[in-house]
């Protein structure tokens, strides 16, 4: 798994950027703008690459096992990704090629 420190030096180099600030900045940038568009209503598209949306999660009922207790759980909204046809296609690529572990 990479962590967000190794994302950052990665994209640093892919960019050639001179520090993980300035990295930072840009990755942050991005993200702040996908959230405002999101908050928006908006989907998010990149073609290829794929969807940002938000889904809504209706409310529902439960029993709690341990006591057999009837609960709510309150409607939220959480943010869907669908990956686009390309970014699939592009990693089945590399995984058949021997450049990414599959």
């Amino acid at each position: 798994m990479m962590g967000e420190k190794e994302f950052l030096k990665l994209y640093m180099k892919e960019r050639g950027l001179k520090n993980l600030d300035e990295a930072k900045e840009k990755i942050d940038t991005f993200w702040k703008t996908v959230k405002g568009a999101l908050e928006r209503g908006e989907k998010v598209k990149f073609k290829d690459w794929g969807n940002f949306d938000m889904k809504d999660i209706r409310p529902r009922r439960i029993v709690e096992l341990k006591t057999k207790r009837e609960m709510i759980i309150p409607g939220s909204r959480k943010i869907k990704f669908s990956s686009g046809k390309g970014l699939i296609k592009s990693i089945h690529n590399e995984i058949e090629e021997g450049k990414i572990d599959g």
